[in-house]
């Protein structure tokens, strides 16, 4: 490849390779459990449940009121599959008009235990990937910012108690239509049981990964890994999560395994006589310190006896009930919403400059040597085989010499939360160089009388 062919496809990969991270939208780290925006970034979201599905023109009319007097950064965006498309689409267009990430979800299917109404939720969805997939809808880049719950709290307590495998397969299923019709971004997953689940969040701790390998396979992953997969797991903690019930802090557990999750719904209350009293300081804590996401339930509108859940005494939430002090004004509260990067660096463009770390590029063995784990200079580094992509590793690598070849291995550091290039040193490893005996020139048996050996 000449020089000049090297430079174009430099300057291609330059341009493209942006392009395409700017283009997917968020992600999830499934070694950390982080939810990653548009440009690489961490995002927490502290928001709340907003009734659009019964409220359509309120509820659209409060969007920037909402954000201005609330600083919530996510809004989960209830919606039925006979909520009009413009009802809808509208109130994503002026979340992110208002820096606010939408997250829509359907109701349809609250406490079915019929899989074929959970792919159902999945096949409607599919029909709206070019609306998900737009990068300017009414001037605003849909893909970039959209979040899709599959569903609202399919499956009842009794799913959730016999522990077995139907939850996990009837969602396996129903994401299939949404990855066949191109549609990349993360989907967001609630629990089984009413989205509370059971015991400490069984069902999510024993099936989420063959949820996500499943999806690392729909993916363009192979199906034993969970790299490529995109899923955020939400648990609603109601009763089941009330003070003296399941314990709250198993969020963070999950989390750094490797489980993105968030609680997608919780209240202060869910019984009239008071039996439900969840802790709701402790949620917003817990989640605080494992860096775990939240969205409270709900702005206004409640019913059929949960009126005290309303956050908001309005509309615009100018007068907020006490449960609504708490979650907007209190300690980590919505007003301690970070805004998602992308708001304000729509272009991706990257402001680190961490250096790569300093490493020794080259290293040489012999076959069957011994061999010494890898070293850098440089501050929390991190090790990979692949120059680009792959998963980090915190322990440098010994590089095997078990094969002759060439093998290269990268490292980068951070430094103030940046992680920078990444380094590239490569491993040779040498055949043993053939043995030449005298024999071999001049005949005779190995260990014969004609002739020494000589090596």
């Amino acid at each position: 490849m000449n020089k000049l062919m090297k430079k174009l496809l430099q300057t291609f990969f330059l341009i493209l390779v942006p392009m395409l991270s700017m283009a997917q939208g968020f992600t999830t780290n499934n070694v950390n459990g982080n939810l990653i925006d548009a440009c690489g970034n961490n995002f927490i979201m502290k928001g709340m449940n907003v009734p659009l599905a019964w409220y359509v023109n309120d509820v659209n009319g409060s969007i920037t009121a909402l954000k201005n007097n609330t600083q919530s950064n996510c809004l989960r965006i209830v919606v039925q599959t006979n909520t009009s498309d413009n009802a809808w689409q509208t109130t994503v267009v002026n979340c992110i008009k208002n820096k606010i990430i939408p997250m829509v979800e359907l109701h349809d299917v609250t406490g079915s235990t019929d899989p074929a109404r959970l792919k159902a939720m999945g096949d409607f969805w599919a029909t709206k990937a070019s609306f998900f997939n737009n990068t300017n809808f009414n001037g605003v880049d849909i893909k970039k910012h959209i979040l899709i719950n599959l569903a609202n709290e399919w499956g009842t307590w009794q799913t959730a108690n016999n522990k077995n495998s139907v939850w996990r397969d009837a969602v396996i299923n129903a994401i299939k239509p949404m990855r066949d019709a191109g549609i990349t971004t993360t989907i967001v997953i609630d629990a089984v049981g009413y989205g509370q689940d059971i015991d400490d969040a069984y069902n999510i701790r024993t099936y989420a990964k063959d949820i996500q390998r499943a999806d690392n396979g729909y993916l363009g992953g192979p199906s034993n890994s969970t790299q490529k997969a995109n899923l955020l797991f939400s648990i609603h903690m109601y009763c089941e999560w009330r003070k003296g019930g399941d314990n709250i802090a198993i969020v963070n557990t999950i989390k750094s395994s490797g489980i993105p999750v968030i609680v997608g719904e919780f209240g202060y209350q869910h019984a009239t006589d008071g039996s439900c009293d969840i802790d709701e300081q402790s949620i917003l804590d817990i989640c605080q310190s494992g860096g775990v996401g939240w969205l409270a339930w709900s702005q206004k509108g409640n019913g059929g006896g949960v009126e005290y859940l309303d956050l908001c005494n309005d509309w615009a939430c100018t007068s907020l009930s006490n449960w609504g002090n708490t979650v907007i004004n209190g300690r980590n509260g919505t007003k301690t919403a970070v805004e998602c990067a992308v708001f304000s660096n729509p272009n991706c463009t990257s402001s680190c400059t961490t250096p790569a770390p300093v490493v020794t590029a080259t290293r040489t063995y012999c076959l069957n040597s011994s061999s010494t784990p890898l070293t850098a200079t440089g501050t929390a580094l991190k090790w990979y085989t692949d120059a680009t992509a792959g998963t980090a590793s915190t322990s440098a690598p010994v590089p095997g010499t078990a094969v002759a070849g060439i093998t290269t291995y990268y490292v980068s550091q951070t430094l103030n939360g940046c992680e920078g290039p990444r380094a590239a040193i490569v491993v040779t490893v040498n055949s043993l160089p053939a043995m030449e005996s005298y024999m071999s020139v001049n005949g005779g048996p190995w260990g014969g009388t004609s002739g020494s050996i000589f090596m």
